[in-house]
């Protein structure tokens, strides 16, 4: 630190089990979160300074997708709209071959006849995570003020400042693309306030180690009064969170406890407002509209932290301090279904509401309000659930082509939305994300479904066909809903319908934080009619197509009672004619700015942090310069050379096209991004778009997929850091079990699928780095294939629904056999266990066999092998006198090597 004016950083905290209540950690069993071989090859990522915004509230998609289900290999659906991983700063990772051996091993019995007697270490068939490096104990003395260089070491939380209706006319598009405020909460001092878009890309509640710098003037400090954030020189996820399930079932034991109080914070007077009144509105109108919205899974339960007023010398503009005071004045301890709800009057630096975002259901958290309302509290509640907001995303003349803008907060409808007076039914993304929108009341459509006709009852109704769940091949997930002035929204027909919204059909997206669902306007008008227009509601017997082309919805007849929608395929809608297709000789794409195909389905965007990224209509990131530089701007010069620069004039990346004057840059209809000379000769591209392949230098980002061509398989890089191959309904066929949120599968040059962790580490890979140009593929039949330019396949899953292992196949580590009735798994750990589950996750049998990065070899002799990475047999089942057997799952769990003849050689 010699030289920095600053003293020596020193860590502050650990984790906290105060109000913020404790995290459940468990792992599926398929899940694992174990590190890689030693003998992984040595191909690292540079190591990134900060994670990009855009990757923060992608990874949060994941968070809010698995909120429901334990097992991070089950997550579904990370739907939001991802940028590309933070920029690198060095060259290509290195491709050199692991030290680990290729050669197929021999047949013959003497090779297997010989595995190793005890493990070096036990295994367990329960895979377990990886504990952070234990801290110091937090000091006893007063703590000191935090000072730039300091490490904080606590847990992430978040919150949201929720403005009130008024606010929100006052203030107009202010609010769009909110982020969550985030702090650092150790387990002693204050919280420390620090930008969201400078964390890793983890869950609220996850265990960070911060090096902090000065503070920081922000939006948040200057026109919200929230106390400044410091800046983030390092972080680094010490202990990652995960959801804690809802298991709740219909009963009459509230799930949720409310403790509520009246806190007059610092610089406020209390007001007219009494406990009572309160604790009555949570126990009436708020408890009443969770309990009918979940079927009766959510019920609250409040009750007075004090009968009266409760002081605090904090005040709004730190509300972490705020909550810990008022916690230890009244002594509340956070848990499990626990919530402390503050109300404060009117008072400086105070939103409307705050709440802090959640995990799930069941995770509790903390909230304060201004105003004892049933929109409000419930809204503040929702985020202690996990959902994000509910907005409108808005485009010129079109539905989700062309120029757009999100305008949060527009969800007129939902609870999530703005809080103005009338609360309607919760919306069918953000039940879905609670995990309490029944299957029995939601059809589900892909692109190969065909056409398709559906009667909707309305969402109001509580029971029938409530809602229709579109995915369409990229994993992008649509909902369609019914609104009708009945029940939770009959307001939708009277006075009390201030905005005028629609009942009819309407289309939402399901999305990631700060968004949660996203409602689409199936009737567009021009941007000058932005502000105004808030009539969203699909036209009758008119088809409206969406953006990937997949489904084309028509309403065809209604009435009070239900709907008839028709949802066929269709054609992808067209972008207006006013969108920028080219760059020319002289022109710039300037942050934030984006130029699109001539078809409106990919863009390429000057990202404000100095990343220029080409975007797929999923979102995904086809192909970026991984440059950080706030700021950079792109350039093509007269010579031909498109070249992006940095603030201060450094050249960042640059096309090496010059000596070719007048040359222009266009993004194309097949996603690429090409340099073209005066005669439309292309001088230099990046790749076209292929969904269900990745090419050489591609990466697959958190929350991004790749999608076979029938749309029936799905390998998605989930937010966890789990590679997981779905088939159709969901179900996975294979996984790396890797957990490190932030981590990205990159397709290397020299033919190497890799999977890099958030720190640059490797994960998993495929092996295959002597098959230059190789790409990796998802085929029809479900199966992911590294295929080399000849065609050749160098590595290959098993197809969808194996059940047998033939002759000279194999079971890499993640892969398993699946018994015909889907009752039972057979998975070759990353410990290189062996091991039989259940549907359950019970283990019914494994061979304890502890040799990380085994594979599982059926011989040609018969002989069933375990080999480590270095080629040595570990087991076996000593059947090498039977040529041609077959390893087979059964029904019931019986598992064997069987002989041609059908007799049994071997079983478990």
């Amino acid at each position: 630190m010699a030289g920095t004016g600053l003293r020596p950083p020193g860590r502050r905290g650990t984790t906290s089990s105060g109000w913020r209540g404790y995290r459940k950690w468990g792992v599926e069993p398929i899940t694992l979160s174990e590190r890689p071989s030693a003998q992984e090859p040595h191909v690292q990522l540079a190591h990134r300074r900060r994670t990009l915004r855009s990757a923060v509230l992608a990874s949060t998609v994941a968070v809010l997708a698995t909120f429901v289900v334990a097992p991070a290999a089950m997550a579904e659906d990370a739907t939001a709209a991802p940028t590309s991983s933070a920029p690198q700063t060095t060259s290509a990772p290195a491709t050199a071959a692991p030290s680990e051996s290729t050669d197929t091993p021999g047949t013959t019995p003497s090779e297997a006849s010989a595995p190793s007697s005890t493990p070096t270490s036990e295994p367990t068939a329960e895979p377990t995570t990886s504990a952070p490096e234990p801290t110091a104990a937090p000091s006893t003395t007063a703590e000191p003020e935090v000072e730039a260089g300091d490490t904080v070491v606590g847990e992430l939380v978040q919150a949201y400042p929720d403005p009130s209706a008024d606010e929100h006319a006052h203030e107009g598009e202010a609010h769009a693309d909110e982020a969550p405020l985030s702090w650092i909460e150790p387990v002693e001092g204050d919280a420390v306030r620090v930008p969201t878009e400078d964390l890793p890309a983890v869950r609220t509640g996850s265990t960070i180690e911060v090096t902090v710098g000065e503070e920081l003037a922000d939006e948040a400090s200057e026109e919200q009064g929230v106390a400044p954030a410091r800046e983030v020189l390092a972080a680094e996820v010490l202990q990652a969170a995960t959801p804690d399930p809802t298991t709740a079932a219909a009963g009459a034991a509230p799930t949720n406890t409310v403790t509520a109080v009246l806190v007059v914070p610092a610089g406020g007077s209390a007001d007219g407002t009494s406990i009572t009144s309160l604790v009555n509105q949570v126990n009436g109108g708020v408890a009443s509209f969770w309990s009918d919205q979940s079927n009766d899974l959510i019920r609250l339960s409040a009750v007075a932290g004090r009968s009266g007023w409760v002081t605090s010398s904090r005040g709004c503009a730190d509300p972490n301090a705020l909550w810990s005071d008022v916690a230890a004045q009244i002594g509340w301890t956070g848990g499990a279904g626990k919530h402390l709800l503050l109300y404060v009057p009117a008072a400086p630096d105070c939103s409307y509401g705050l709440g802090t975002v959640g995990t799930s259901v069941g995770s509790g958290g903390v909230s304060y309000v201004r105003e004892v309302a049933t929109p409000v509290i419930a809204h503040e509640l929702g985020h202690n659930f996990g959902l994000g907001h509910s907005s409108e995303v808005q485009c010129d003349g079109a539905v989700e082509v062309g120029t757009c803008q999100t305008r949060s907060y527009y969800d007129l409808y939902d609870v999530m939305g703005i809080s103005w007076g009338q609360v309607g039914s919760l919306s069918a993304p953000q039940a879905a994300l609670l995990g309490v929108l029944p299957a029995s009341e939601t059809v589900s459509l892909t692109p190969s479904t065909g056409s398709r006709t559906v009667t909707l009852a309305p969402v109001s109704a509580g029971s029938g066909t409530r809602a229709v769940k579109l995915t369409d091949r990229s994993g992008t997930v649509y909902w369609l809903e019914y609104r009708q002035a009945s029940g939770q929204d009959a307001w939708l027909g009277d006075s009390r319908n201030l905005y005028r919204v629609d009942s009819g059909v309407v289309l939402r997206r399901a999305s990631g934080l700060p968004n949660t669902s996203l409602l689409l306007d199936a009737t567009p008008s021009s941007s000058s009619g932005w502000s105004s227009d808030l009539q969203v509601a699909f036209p009758p017997n008119t088809p409206v197509s969406l953006l990937s082309g997949d489904f084309q919805v028509t309403v065809q007849t209604s009435s009070p009672s239900s709907v008839t929608v028709r949802v066929a395929p269709g054609t992808a809608p067209q972008a207006p004619i006013s969108t920028t297709t080219q760059l020319r000789s002289g022109q710039r794409l300037a942050p934030a700015q984006s130029a699109y195909s001539p078809n409106g389905r990919y863009r390429l965007t000057m990202q404000g942090d100095g990343n220029l990224v080409a975007y797929a209509p999923s979102g995904r990131a086809l192909w970026a310069t991984s440059t950080y530089a706030p700021g950079a701007a792109l350039v093509v010069q007269p010579d031909g050379n498109v070249v992006l620069t940095s603030p201060t004039g450094q050249v960042l990346w640059h096309s090496n096209t010059w000596n070719n004057s007048g040359a222009g840059l266009a993004v194309r209809d097949d996603g690429s991004v090409a340099v073209l000379d005066r005669s439309g000769k292309v001088l230099w591209s990046s790749l076209a778009d292929t969904p269900s392949v990745l090419n050489p230098g591609q990466l697959l980002l958190p929350g991004q997929a790749l999608v076979s061509g029938d749309g029936g398989s799905r390998l998605a890089m989930q937010a966890d850091g789990n590679l997981v191959l779905y088939a159709a309904a969901g179900r996975v066929m294979w996984t790396t079990g890797s957990y490190s949120p932030g981590a990205n599968l990159r397709m290397q040059a020299d033919g190497n699928a890799v999977l890099y962790g958030a720190d640059g580490g490797v994960l998993w890979h495929s092996g295959t780095w002597r098959s230059s140009g190789a790409r990796l593929a998802l085929g029809n039949d479900g199966r992911m294939v590294v295929v080399s330019p000849s065609g050749a396949e160098s590595w290959a899953t098993l197809p969808a629904d194996a059940a047998a292992l033939a002759p000279g196949q194999s079971l890499y580590t993640g892969q398993a056999l699946l018994s015909a009735d889907g009752g039972h798994r057979l998975v070759i750990q990353a410990d290189g266990n062996l091991v039989l589950y259940t549907s359950g996750g019970r283990v019914v049998w494994a061979n304890y066999v502890y040799a990380p990065g085994a594979r599982l070899v059926m011989q040609q002799d018969g002989n069933l092998v375990s080999y480590s990475p270095s080629g040595m047999a570990v087991w076996n089942t000593g059947t090498y006198s039977s040529p041609g057997s077959t390893a087979l799952l059964r029904d019931g769990g019986s598992f064997s090597v069987n002989s041609p003849q059908g007799v049994v050689r071997w079983s478990r």
